[in-house]
């Protein structure tokens, strides 16, 4: 996982960097806050070891997405706030999840439950 976790750092930067200014997308996006980055970043290192490196982009309002992604109807979502706040999603078949962690120091175990959900194999 160290050399996935270097990965998803240099992933990390480098979508950050496109997305250092107000309308950085040239329709109206907000920027990153360093805040934002820094928590992305911590969330990275809290991952478990096991966890296949995320898929990271920017949204419109400025937070980081983390995106793991293994086809139709099997997705789980991060989504880190300027206060560290993580909103989750997820579809797992017919089931879909989504909360709020407010944990600013280490992974809920329910995020953790949801991650270990995502890396079995999909239903066929």
């Amino acid at each position: 996982m160290e050399k996935s976790r270097h990965t998803a750092q240099d992933a990390l930067a480098a979508v950050c960097q496109s997305a250092q200014v107000d309308h950085w997308d040239g329709a109206g996006a907000r920027r990153v806050e360093p805040s934002s980055y820094r928590y992305a970043r911590q969330l990275i290192h809290r991952l478990p070891r096991w966890v296949s490196p995320p898929e990271i982009a920017i949204d419109r309002d400025g937070e980081i997405l983390f995106e793991w992604d293994h086809g139709r109807r099997h997705v789980f979502t991060i989504s880190i706030g300027k206060d560290g706040t993580l909103t989750f999603a997820g579809l797992f078949g017919q089931t879909t999840i989504h909360g709020i962690d407010h944990g600013r120091d280490e992974l809920s175990s329910t995020i953790v439950e949801y991650l270990e959900r995502f890396q079995a194999p999909p239903p066929s």
